[in-house]
């Protein structure tokens, strides 16, 4: 079912799959040593024969994302107003930090550097997607813990979908987000800097119905 090949320096693990429209597919996996291919062929070989292997994909969190908010739109039938504000979310806290990674490359420990990346990240940063020249007093306005706690549940469920969709085996969230310590959070009763509008209080819920 799976082959290991030398070429070079290397070792490549070459197998046959069929991608999600029934094409027969072949891939090519290398590695520095052959104990690592060695490893990868079982892997490889005990996962297409249980139906487990993930075909590859190189589907990134933002094509992801723009994907899932139109099916998630419309299955709960959002208001314009919480559509606007998914989609500022997306645009201004999440593509310009992991937008162009492979949702199938994310593992957790990634994420929790992402989140611990935008504890330190000041309001306004980015604005429609366009990162945004701040002063010294802007930069001292952090994100609040609770806009951090909207981008993980709002990853949380996205990538549940991925998930449904086969691209992923797990969601790589970790169970919760960093808590931001800092003082110059800012505060929950001020208008967010990172979209028009404030975000409703039931964005969490909308995001979690699935």
């Amino acid at each position: 079912m799976a082959s290991i090949m030398k070429r070079g320096d290397s070792y490549s693990v070459r197998y046959k799959y069929k991608d999600h429209s029934g094409k027969p597919c072949e891939g090519w996996e290398s590695f520095k040593t052959r104990k690592e291919a060695q490893e990868r062929k079982i892997t490889v070989e005990k996962e297409l024969l249980d139906g487990t292997f993930l075909v590859p994909d190189t589907m990134t969190v933002e094509e992801m994302l723009y994907k899932w908010i139109p099916i998630q739109s419309t299955k709960h039938k959002w208001s314009p107003k919480t559509y606007t504000q998914s989609v500022a979310m997306v645009q201004n806290l999440i593509v310009p930090y992991i937008g162009k990674r492979k949702v199938q490359e994310l593992r957790t420990y990634d994420i929790e550097k992402f989140y611990a990346t935008l504890a330190k990240t000041p309001c306004g940063q980015y604005v429609h997607g366009v990162k945004q020249d701040l002063s010294k007093k802007q930069k001292k306005r952090l994100l609040s813990s609770t806009f951090i706690h909207e981008v993980h549940t709002l990853l949380k469920t996205a990538f549940s979908y991925a998930v449904e969709w086969d691209l992923i085996h797990k969601i790589p969230c970790p169970v919760m987000p960093p808590r931001s310590t800092s003082r110059n959070a800012s505060s929950g009763t001020r208008k967010p800097c990172w979209q028009p509008c404030r975000p409703s209080r039931t964005l969490s819920c909308i995001w979690r119905c699935t």
